[in-house]
């Protein structure tokens, strides 16, 4: 699936060529919490130095 529109994504899902699963939060897994954390910082950094922070 390349970069398509919500109508083609749909489209495409009702016409069974995908699955879509939920995947739960990280929540309480050990050391995913900091990952996000300096996850967070870096984007922002990142934004900072791209002067749109």
């Amino acid at each position: 699936m390349g970069s398509g529109t919500m109508f083609e994504v749909a489209e495409e899902v009702q016409a069974d060529k995908n699955h879509l699963f939920f995947v739960p939060w990280h929540a309480d897994v050990r050391g995913n919490e900091r990952t996000d954390r300096l996850a967070s910082m870096a984007a922002v950094k990142k934004l900072a130095c791209n002067g749109q922070g």
